[in-house]
């Protein structure tokens, strides 16, 4: 792979631009040409994006149409990609069920495979694995599964196979098929280990020494965490404090480690809402302010960020915004701040901070936030979160209108 190869797939990933690619140059109600668009625009433009793709995807082809499945489950639906997959070859009787905790990921899978002609044939399930899996009997009437995809958050890949097994749904012959076994890094990437080590080395209601805990662990045993870090961490307390906000907002909570940064820097009054589609991080989040003895300043919500910002005055009776930190998926930090934006929360001195300007990137957003003419931008540059890797936060102070 050369210098230039090598930046592209390191590069900015957006699962939109892979679906308006789709209905730009497939046939519609082809599934087959569905999948080849698909996958000529991954090929060419975005080779980070996390679908099962055309080789594996032969693999998969063979090994499901060997099973001839009636039931299927899918861990992690994504856009919809490996769905439209299985679901052409599926029997005249068979359906396919994918459980995707990323409401916009399930919103585009269901555009797929409606475009792709096969969406009479499956049905999306917008929840965690670990909430829905014990209720797939009951509420979904299914007696046994005769194939499982799993191709979600690579270490819940265990517990969820686990849940499924104790539900007694699988017969003899059921076959499981896990995808990316070997990469990526992130297949070693547990969040609830970093958790597990913070409880035990770090001293409780302590928020620096959980800080630190968490960062020694993520510097020994799994630089890929997507905390902010420490390097970074540093500049996020500066330009926070600096702030000083009352209300502050946070899209992205993952294990609750920025929020422990921020909410042990907000005034006595001050409060964090942090907003998280995955309900097993935001668990382990509100664990982790918890045990760092700042629970109390922080709201967790467990949806997305397009669901909860039209409702943040209304629901959460929040009447202006301080600060925001962006940290969620990249391809969502535009329009989420233009979302935000309309709610008209934001005043004059309203800070934006957004990790990741680099890597993995935000293009889009920089391009609109830079040009803003009611935002004024500073780069602040660093290293991706536990490595060497040269990353970016960007600043943005909103001027009013």
């Amino acid at each position: 792979m050369d210098e230039k190869d090598a930046a592209k797939f390191d590069s900015y990933c957006s699962p939109e631009a892979a679906v308006e690619y789709m209905k730009r140059n497939a046939r519609q109600e082809d599934a087959d040409d569905v999948l080849r668009a698909i996958d000529e625009h991954c090929w060419k433009e975005q080779p980070r994006m996390s679908n099962v793709g055309d080789e594996k995807g032969k693999i998969l082809d063979k090994i499901f149409s060997d099973c001839n499945p009636v039931v299927v489950i899918e861990l992690g639906s994504f856009i919809g990609y490996s769905a439209v997959r299985m679901a052409r070859l599926l029997q005249r009787d068979g359906r396919l069920y994918s459980i995707e905790t990323n409401p916009a990921y399930t919103k585009l899978a269901q555009e797929v495979v409606n475009y792709a002609g096969v969406g009479d044939k499956v049905t999306f399930i917008n929840d965690s694995a670990s909430n829905i899996v014990p209720r797939l009997k009951d509420t979904y009437g299914i007696e046994s599964i005769d194939f499982l995809f799993v191709d979600h958050w690579k270490t819940y890949y265990k517990p969820d196979v686990m849940s499924l097994l104790e539900t007694g749904l699988f017969r003899k012959g059921t076959v499981v098929l896990a995808d990316n076994t070997i990469y990526p890094a992130e297949s070693n990437c547990s969040p609830e280990a970093a958790v597990e080590y913070m409880k035990r080395n770090a001293r409780q209601g302590d928020a620096e020494d959980v800080l630190r805990a968490i960062d020694e662990h993520c510097w020994k045993e799994q630089p890929g965490m997507m905390n902010v870090g420490d390097e970074k961490g540093k500049i996020l307390d500066k330009i926070f404090s600096d702030c000083n906000p009352a209300v502050a907002l946070e899209l992205g909570s993952f294990i609750g480690y920025s929020a422990v940064r921020m909410a042990r820097l907000l005034p006595r009054d001050g409060r964090l809402y942090s907003i998280e589609t995955n309900p097993a991080h935001a668990k382990l989040a509100q664990e982790v302010v918890n045990f760092a003895g700042v629970g109390d300043k922080v709201t967790f919500i467990n949806d997305s960020a397009s669901n909860i910002v039209p409702r943040l005055r209304d629901t959460y009776g929040i009447g202006s915004i301080d600060f925001v930190f962006v940290d969620h998926w990249k391809t969502y930090y535009k329009p989420d701040v233009i979302s935000l934006l309309e709610t008209g929360l934001f005043r004059k001195g309203t800070v934006v901070l957004a990790d990741n300007a680099i890597y993995p990137g935000c293009p889009d957003y920089l391009e609109f936030i830079r040009s803003h003419p009611n935002f004024t931008s500073k780069a602040f540059d660093s290293h991706l979160e536990y490595s060497d890797k040269k990353d970016s936060m960007e600043k943005s102070v909103y001027l009013g209108e």
